[in-house]
């Protein structure tokens, strides 16, 4: 047992938040630390181990072995094979030495289906022969690795005979590495899923494949899904009758021309066709076929568009200046802005980045921003000056959660009249000190705002600080709070990495801490800034979320000297 001595100060009463404390009235708090034998501590905490191991130690081993010997060696896997995650070692690639040797020593703990579809073994005719009743033919699932789906096999006509079986043909006809031929899909013509079929690209495409299996194929999906047919205008004329006219409106390898639109006009499905970014757009096609076209979609969803001021003034009553004007690549000008004034969606352009802001613009078009938007648009060229000019239109609510704002103490003291609260205490932009939220001790008065400015990574915290935050949010949590509610503050400060924790700061707050078993959430066991030791952990057992404690990585890195081959042997013995 090794006892450390640890001195903090804090204050040793719940204060009045003004005011600042002298240092020397905070008493110093002396917590007696006993450090726990580690590998104690890890038998009772054995499945803590395993996760710290799979998720950090093994993955750094395999790296740093990787330095030091290029590759894993059939010893170092040998050595090590009792903490190797094995479903993630079974996926690893050339940096195994894969062979015989080593698969049959550690048969029983490879995970055979993640093998299966393992495109770095020394695949032959000859493994997928020894292992035969190993391996994961067809997982069921489409996802799922198997040796049907597996590109790296030797695939060939014989291989595919030899097991016909076995294979899953749904898995196998959307697999590119077969070395597909019109005989070869001709030969197991009743096996092949034929939707999988029509999409795999690596087939032998030509007009005599699409004819020979004309009666075969997924329409639809050769329609819409594969780029890879010979597409010319023969090829969709000789089958005109066949094509899914609605897909292949949506195709950007078809051939496309204002003529060859043309000459199908009354085929295509326009609302797919005015999305279709491979269309030759100019402004001549838009105005050929300007009766025909989506003009919802064309102003909404097509961002192949030629886009200029000239193109908008052609086409100006035919475009949808609403669904414009969220638009991104739109080439926003004032005089733009003039030419559709009264059908702009102006909360939406009051939100858009990209329009070239200044105070000229702003000042331009006054009477038809929609403020409240336009307060959280963090793309205008904040300045004290631009705030002040418009200090009755803006939504202060809104702004005063705009991180882009040229925040400073200064700029919160002169509009403290008009600032929430609600807003200011979880921006992160704004300068929080001490003396700071003094000064604004009236806007910062409910308990929202507390938990909120508590839960604030962007705060100067001290200790003294902090302590007085957090003893005000107890004195407020005790009051006819809803528990849920209570609960919901405690989440968002103990997620906080920017308050001073130390193990007094833990210890002082012990019944409040949100420590990571509410609704999934992180609490104290993600937070990484925490002074991560095992007596740390040890001395609050019972309150952690051990499996997110078994994903932080602070909690490996302050732990990982304890962490040893021996050490993981001793406590997990050959358990995988």
């Amino acid at each position: 047992m090794v006892c450390l001595p640890l001195t903090h100060a804090l204050t040793a009463k719940t204060r009045p938040f003004l005011g600042d404390i002298p240092a020397e009235t905070l008493p110093s708090l002396r917590l007696h630390v006993v450090m726990p034998d580690p590998a104690t501590f890890f038998r009772k905490h054995n499945g803590f181990l395993r996760d710290l191991k799979d998720r950090f130690y093994y993955p750094a081993l395999d790296s740093s072995q990787a330095r030091r010997h290029d590759t894993w060696s059939e010893s170092l896997i040998a050595r090590h094979a009792s903490g190797i995650d094995w479903e993630k070692f079974s996926r690893k690639g050339n940096d195994v030495p894969w062979n015989i040797t080593v698969l049959n020593r550690h048969q029983e703990r490879w995970r055979w289906q993640l093998l299966s579809g393992n495109e770095a073994l020394p695949w032959s005719r000859e493994l997928i022969k020894r292992y035969e009743d190993k391996w994961y033919w067809d997982s069921r699932s489409i996802s799922d690795p198997d040796l049907s789906s597996n590109p790296a096999l030797p695939w060939t006509a014989n291989l595919i005979e030899d097991y016909q079986k076995k294979w899953s043909w749904g898995k196998l006809s959307k697999n590119p590495a077969i070395p597909w031929t019109s005989d070869l899909i001709g030969r197991y013509a009743d096996r092949w899923d034929w939707k999988g079929l029509s999409r795999n690209e690596s087939l032998p495409w030509s007009a005599h494949l699409v004819e020979r299996f004309a009666n075969r194929w997924d329409w639809d999906t050769l329609s819409r899904r594969n780029s890879a047919l010979p597409w010319s205008e023969n090829l969709i004329d000789r089958f005109s009758n066949d094509w899914s006219w609605d897909k292949l409106s949506a195709n950007t390898a078809l051939p496309w021309t204002g003529d060859f639109i043309g000459r199908y006009a009354d085929r295509w499905d326009w609302s797919r066709l005015s999305s279709n970014p491979a269309l030759p757009w100019t402004g001549d096609l838009i105005s050929r076929f300007s009766d025909r076209w989506n003009w919802d979609r064309l102003s909404r969803r097509n961002h192949a568009l030629p886009l200029s001021e000239s193109l908008f003034v052609r086409f100006e009553k035919r475009w949808g200046c609403p669904q414009f004007s969220s638009r991104t690549d739109v080439p926003w000008s004032k005089d733009l802005l003039n030419q559709c004034l009264d059908r702009w969606d102006w909360k939406r352009i009051s939100r858009n980045e990209t329009l070239p802001w200044s105070d000229e613009l702003i000042a331009g078009f006054v009477d038809h921003w929609n403020w409240e938007a336009l307060s959280g648009n963090e793309a205008l060229p904040w300045s004290e000056g631009l705030i002040e000019q418009h200090e009755n239109r803006w939504d202060w609510e809104v702004l005063g959660r705009n991180e882009a704002l040229p925040w400073s103490a200064s700029l919160v003291n002169h509009h403290r009249e008009k600032w929430t609260g609600r807003s200011l205490a979880g921006n992160e932009s704004v300068p929080w000190t001490e003396k700071l939220i003094y000064q604004n001790e009236d806007v910062l008065k409910s308990q929202t705002h507390w938990r909120l400015l508590c839960g604030n990574e962007g705060v100067d915290w001290t200790e003294s600080l902090a302590v007085r935050c957090l003893d005000d949010l107890v004195q407020e949590s005790r009051t006819c709070v809803p528990k849920f509610e209570r609960v919901q503050w405690w989440v968002q400060v103990s997620k906080n990495e920017a308050l001073p924790w130390s193990e007094e700061l833990i210890a002082r707050y012990a019944d409040h801490w949100h420590w990571g078993n509410y609704r999934q959430r992180g609490g104290l066991s993600a937070n990484e800034a925490l002074p991560w030791s095992l007596s740390l952990i040890d001395r609050y057992s019972v309150r952690w979320n051990w499996s997110r404690l078994g994903r932080n990585r602070a909690v490996y890195e302050a732990l990982k000297s304890h962490i040893t081959p021996n050490l993981i042997d001793q406590v997990l013995g050959n358990r995988p």
